[in-house]
């Protein structure tokens, strides 16, 4: 193998390293008002324009719907008594969600787009002492990138009926390549003269001033779900959803007249955020009460960090020059962190009551209902408790609840017909994010290397998140 000078090496590896690797916020936070109630146990009754998000083939035995909802956050996310929290969230005219279903086709079909209005920003703006991820090295900055991550701004989903109590869907993630289509070039003796001030007294030779920057984006893999309702009593759901990201991919030569026998050729290639795949049971009771009915779910979630983390490190190594990727592999390049797999477990409640007996006429002719929800999950950070680069994530508990309220948009005497009913419904939720105190001992450098016993240093994190909102949706 060609031997190349330490500091060439370094650099490479430098530059070569690092990956970003977020939780989507939906995930976290919830895709609907109901879901963030009930700790997005919604596998198996996902219903209207939040089955777009958690279980496509539920919108071919969902209803048409329109929904707007608004979400208002505060984060206090500390490392050694600091807030490097993204900061708090003001109340934005504009819904922070947007989402849209409906069937066709005999209602044998159901379709559904959902737009983000956070997307590709996370947590964003306000008064906290820090934000967004860290850029190591360059600013020795900090990151939570599981709860101020960007996220997917658009998802859409289809959904068939194959049966009154059976449906099937399928999603496609959405991947998107910021990429420089020429090459760049870039000279060894002219990087010495500019910032290390030393000259080789070999002529420079010009960088390629013909490179532009596009976006292009891509299909990524298809995912598919079920939804099967057997009986009244029961619902069950699986949902297989492929992982997504924005990626950069810029193609280096390295050159020099002096220091190296042959041009080196590699890739830059980092990810500005990513998703893993996740794999999703779900189950559901439904219990009938007098006027009333109680629903108690629960949702498997398995998310494949690992496997994302082997997908990067594939394309670092297969994209550039084979010389210089294997030596990356031998000194620990690539992704600065091997992280695990997860299984969390959701859990939710919800209880909805006829509510006749409010007063008024107007709305006892709408028959109304009112809805209370709960839910609990514990999320288990994917980051091995040894920590390494500059991203912290510690384990949390999660407690929501919520309330909703539903009614005919006109009342008994104007429906020809009860199976037209339109309605609406409003709902709120509240999260509570109790974040544990954590003391990480950092021993590797960025890249896994293990540090002098002089450099070793010791970081404690703790934190809280409050996210509460509330969704306006139109039945039709």
């Amino acid at each position: 193998m060609k031997r190349y000078p330490a500091w060439v090496i370094s650099g490479l590896i430098l530059f070569t390293a690092g990956t970003g690797v977020h939780a989507d916020d939906l995930e976290m936070f919830g895709a609907s008002s109901r879901a963030s109630a009930m700790g997005s146990a919604m596998t198996a009754i996902a219903d209207g324009s939040e089955a777009i998000f958690y279980n496509p083939s539920a919108l071919a035995l969902s209803r048409n719907t329109v929904s707007l909802e608004w979400t208002l956050r505060w984060s206090h996310l500390d490392v050694n008594g600091r807030n490097y929290g993204p900061g708090d969230t003001g109340l934005n005219y504009m819904p922070n969600l947007i989402g849209i279903n409906g069937r066709f086709l005999r209602e044998r079909i159901g379709a559904g787009i959902m737009v983000n209005g956070g997307g590709l920003g996370g947590l964003t703006g306000g008064s906290g002492g820090g934000g967004g991820e860290g850029l190591g090295l360059l600013t020795s900055g900090y990151g939570w990138p599981m709860y101020g991550s960007p996220t997917v701004p658009l998802y859409y989903g289809l959904g068939f009926r194959l049966h009154d109590k059976l449906g099937i869907g399928f999603i496609q993630s959405t991947n998107i390549w910021l990429t420089k289509f020429s090459d760049l070039t870039l000279n060894l003796d002219d990087v010495l003269e500019l910032f290390l001030g030393l000259s080789t007294g070999i002529p420079v030779p010009n960088i390629n001033p013909h490179w532009y920057v596009a976006i292009a984006m891509e299909p990524g893999d298809v995912g598919w779900s079920v939804t099967f309702r057997p009986v009244k009593y029961l619902s069950l759901g699986y949902v297989r959803k492929p992982g997504s990201w924005v990626r950069y991919k810029i193609p280096v030569i390295i050159t020099s007249e002096s220091l190296l026998d042959d041009d080196i050729r590699l890739y830059v290639l980092g990810d500005f955020w990513n998703t893993p795949d996740k794999e999703q049971w779900g189950a559901a009771v439904h219990l009938p009460l007098p006027k009333s009915k109680l629903t108690l779910s629960y949702t498997q979630d398995q998310q494949f960090w690992h496997r994302m983390h082997e997908e990067t490190l594939k394309q670092y190594l297969r994209w550039t020059q084979p010389d210089v990727a294997s030596l990356i592999q031998l000194i620990g390049g690539g992704p600065t962190a091997d992280w695990k797999n997860v299984s969390l477990d959701r859990y939710g409640m919800e209880y909805v009551l006829e509510a006749g007996w409010l007063p008024t006429k107007f709305l006892k002719e709408r028959n109304p209902k009112i809805a209370l929800r709960g839910g609990y999950f514990h999320w288990d950070s994917p980051l091995s408790d040894q920590k390494m680069g500059d991203d912290f994530d510690s384990d949390a508990d999660v407690y929501s609840g919520g309330l909703g309220f539903n009614l005919d948009r006109k009342g008994r005497k104007h429906l020809k017909d009860p199976s037209t009913r339109r309605q609406f419904s409003v709902d709120v939720h509240f999260q509570y994010f109790d974040i544990e105190d954590r003391d990480y001992k950092l021993e590797y450098n960025e890249w896994g290397n293990v540090r002098g016993s002089s450099s070793v240093y010791y970081y404690h994190t703790e934190g809280e998140i409050l996210n509460t909102g509330i969704q306006l949706t139109w039945w039709y």
